[in-house]
């Protein structure tokens, strides 16, 4: 039997799951609004901004009217910009450099192999820290504030964008 499921629907239990912990333990008060409950879970900048929003931090944001300022807009464009240059223009660039030679690792020597593992820490780096841009500058646009997330590579010792990457490249290495 096929079952059709929602893409990332582990984002969607994970989202309904913080909603339920931070109502239990009193954080917020519960919502009365279905949809505000369903646009938590399902609010797409939120589901790919790399980090777990949770209710307490979001569900005032959606309870309250939002106000679109040109200030808002302008950091929500640039956001934006700068996502799609860490994806388009980096994060591409340093596949051009690990795929092939990953594609093919027995005609390479060892400085090739080790070129193109480097290039692909960094290609996981500014992939997720594009997205992540991408999706905190279009809530942004919407009126939502997310933390930001991959603001430094390392903020005090090494950060949890280089940590990500690191445990994404060696689970993909190891397998």
């Amino acid at each position: 039997m096929r079952i059709i499921l929602p893409v990332g629907i582990s984002f969607y239990t994970f989202y309904a799951i913080s909603y339920v912990v931070d109502v239990y333990r009193a954080n917020i008060e519960p919502e009365r609004s279905a949809v505000n409950i369903a646009l938590y879970t399902s609010f797409f900048p939120q589901l790919i901004a790399g980090l777990i929003v949770r209710a307490n931090f979001i569900m005032p944001q959606i309870r309250r009217p939002r106000s679109f300022s040109p200030a808002q807009q302008a950091i929500g464009v640039r956001m934006l910009l700068h996502g799609f240059i860490y994806k388009a223009a980096i994060a591409d660039t340093l596949a051009r450099i690990a795929d092939p030679v990953f594609a093919n690792v027995g005609h390479y020597d060892a400085h090739a192999l080790l070129t193109a593992t480097v290039a692909f820490y960094g290609q996981i780096y500014f992939d997720f820290a594009g997205y992540s841009s991408l999706a905190i500058g279009t809530a942004r646009l919407f009126g939502y504030r997310f933390p930001q997330n991959f603001k430094l590579p390392v903020p005090r010792g090494v950060g949890h964008g280089v940590l990500a990457a690191l445990a994404h490249v060696t689970v993909i290495l190891a397998t």
